[in-house]
């Protein structure tokens, strides 16, 4: 009788725990509730409407930033792509300036990246392709907001567009993540640009040369230092060229020699889209301009 009591209590505080036991919230509740507990700051730029593209990056229609990064979006197969950028700054030494992405972010918080990273606009002034000009408002606009940087000491013509990788990679928590078309600038300002960081925004700024940010990277897993999925990408495929391409015009320009530096960054250019699943594979475009490829 004891055993027989005892086995219905054990059954009935079983059958309990089951329907009172915590249940894993889904896709849609992880986001409306990541979405609440955000800043106000953070909260706003989700609803910013980003550009949607094909695979050969064509604008196909505007879509909230938060409806852009929802993994379940943008993980499948044949999934939803948008448009973005990275600046890569260098200074006077041809260091560069990567920084490190606020908590307070919804995606990929805390990590490393290059110098800025987000995305042109639904909006003509930041879809216009002819010279890249854009991506590369908008890259000031960003530089602006989250590093505090003063526009005059960035004009247009100190971006230098070139290239493009495709690439897609879940954020910590798989709800989030991105799958971008990133165009790519190389930022070689004529004076020093003074850095007021944004703490929403960025948590931290450093600066290296090549070798001091490959030990750094190097070093980087033993000390739980995070970099982003796009960083790594174009900085193992695509950053080595263009670094040295950087040393020459700074080099030539601390001896006192004019240079030409879009026609020095023109030669580094690539006109197709590097896709990161298979670096291998490169997807021509027959019109340069139209993929924003001047200078």
């Amino acid at each position: 009788m004891l055993a027989a009591a005892l086995g219905t209590a054990l059954l009935a505080a079983g059958v309990a725990y089951w329907f009172m036991r915590p249940k894993k919230a889904s896709p849609d509740e992880a986001i409306s509730r990541t979405l609440a507990e955000a800043d106000d700051d953070q909260r706003k730029m989700m609803e910013e409407r980003c550009i949607i593209v094909n695979d050969a990056d064509e604008p196909v229609r505007p879509a909230t930033k938060a409806e852009c990064h929802q993994w379940a979006k943008i993980g499948g197969e044949g999934a939803m792509v948008h448009r973005a950028f990275s600046v890569f700054l260098f200074d006077h030494d041809a260091r560069l300036v990567l920084q490190q992405r606020s908590e307070a972010k919804i995606t990929f918080p805390g990590y490393w990246a290059n110098t800025c990273c987000s995305h042109p606009l639904w909006r003509p002034e930041e879809m216009e392709l002819e010279d890249a000009l854009g991506v590369k408002r908008a890259a000031r606009r960003k530089l602006q907001q989250e590093l505090g940087t003063d526009p005059e000491t960035l004009p247009l013509s100190c971006f230098h567009w070139v290239g493009r990788v495709h690439y897609r990679a879940p954020c910590d928590d798989a709800i989030w993540g991105e799958h971008e078309i990133d165009h790519v600038l190389l930022a070689l300002p004529e004076g020093k640009v003074p850095l007021l960081p944004n703490d929403n925004e960025v948590q931290a700024t450093e600066s290296f040369t090549e070798a001091e940010l490959g030990e750094w990277l190097d070093e980087a897993p033993a000390k739980g230092t995070k970099v982003s999925p796009w960083f790594s990408v174009i900085r193992e495929k695509m950053l080595p060229s263009w670094w040295a391409a950087v040393r020459g015009v700074r080099s030539a320009q601390a001896r006192g020699e004019e240079v030409d530096v879009a026609a020095a960054m023109s030669k580094v250019r690539s006109e197709v889209i590097l896709r990161a699943g298979d670096p291998t594979e490169a997807t021509p475009v027959a019109d340069a301009a139209a993929a924003g490829g001047s200078a």
